[in-house]
């Protein structure tokens, strides 16, 4: 049986090795990825932060002539090698400039943007050689077919990335950092509503739902698909100058519903996700008009006075079955097709409009 010690190692303990030779970041059976620029700086801000990374795996080589420990990267080259480009590139044997460097971009940390290692102050220098990498470390006899088998059954038994996991993986820019700041800010409220439960939020589902909502702010009712996501999060990745009055915007609406439902939202149908998304995109327009743009501050209206009650007859309408077929074909099956989204925002708005006339 393969002998693995559970352990933690300081980033120093790793530049003490890579300053001695003691250090293979490249084994001969793995092929080297190469970050973007954008991840390398999410990683170092990770850091700095005093957030976790994932585990480290090497293998011990123990040379008997020298009797010294070679320690043999086995999975986490690319974060080690991140680490160590960004304190010193001498500590990589084979650095190269047009792949290996980069700067903490402002997106992911303002106070350190664009600074060398040697030009931080010394609290943050130390921290970030005083931060503890997890490791696991196989024995020196562990052979090359059982390190393999072992990340096999790891990969065998984990749960598949779903598309916004990948997404988180893929992109590392002011898009997708700014969706994951306006859901963790309003991380009570999806509980709150019953909108997300934590199992949902950890597999981030409630991220890829405020993306598709910003997308709606931009083009109004749209089909949700991946495709429209990435293209968002490709787009915006370096430069999104509509920023600021998306974030207004956005509090504004969430804050209009949960001042008019509040905890009432949990008991009404409009917790269910896609209802959710069909009333924000709803509010949105009655506050600013959906179609308006995002490029100049603008000052929200006020929901109607009755707001409240006719969501809750609403909700009482769809429990009862009380509606057209068109909108009960549109509250099951794809319920992302741009046709069925268009049915539910409506069925909202003309709600409202009928409770206006009728005074």
């Amino acid at each position: 049986m393969t002998a693995v010690t559970k352990t933690v190692f300081k980033v120093g303990d790793f530049v003490s090795w890579a300053q001695t030779g003691q250090l293979d970041l490249h084994p001969r059976f793995q092929r080297r990825p190469v970050w973007k620029s954008g991840a390398k700086s999410y990683l170092i801000d990770t850091i700095v932060r005093k957030l976790p990374i994932p585990i480290v795996f090497l293998r011990d080589r123990i040379s008997i002539g020298s009797i010294t420990t070679q320690r043999e990267v086995i999975d986490g080259q690319q974060r080690l090698r991140t680490i160590l480009s960004f304190i010193n590139p001498i500590l990589v044997s084979d650095y190269d400039q047009d792949t290996d460097f980069f700067n903490v971009s402002k997106t992911h940390n303002s106070e350190i943007a664009g600074k060398s290692f040697s030009q931080l102050p010394v609290s943050v220098q130390q921290a970030i050689v005083g931060y503890e990498v997890p490791v696991h470390i196989f024995s020196s006899d562990t052979e090359d077919r059982d390190v393999l088998q072992i990340f096999a059954r790891l990969n065998a038994t984990g749960m598949k990335l779903n598309a916004q996991e990948l997404r988180n993986a893929g992109y590392f820019g002011i898009f997708k950092s700014f969706s994951y700041k306006i859901a963790y800010e309003n991380l009570n409220r999806w509980q709150n509503w019953g909108v997300f439960n934590l199992a949902s939020i950890s597999r981030m589902l409630e991220v890829e739902e405020v993306s598709d909502l910003i997308i709606s702010m931009h083009e109004g009712v749209h089909a949700k698909n991946q495709a429209i996501l990435d293209r968002y999060y490709d787009k915006y990745d370096l430069r999104y100058k509509e920023r600021p009055e998306v974030s207004r915007r956005f509090e504004a609406v969430m804050s209009a519903i949960d001042n008019s439902l509040g905890k009432k939202l949990s008991t009404i149908e409009f917790s269910r996700q896609s209802l959710f998304n069909s009333l924000f995109v709803a509010v949105y327009h009655m506050l600013y008009e959906v179609g308006s743009g995002l490029d100049e501050v603008k000052k929200p209206k006020k929901l109607p006075v009755k707001f409240a009650s006719v969501i809750s007859r609403l909700s009482d309408e769809i429990k009862s079955d009380k509606i057209s077929e068109d909108l009960r074909k549109s509250l099951r099956g794809a319920t992302a097709h741009y046709g069925t989204r268009l049915e539910r925002v409506n069925f909202i708005l003309e709600a409202f409009g009928n409770a206006i006339k009728e005074g």
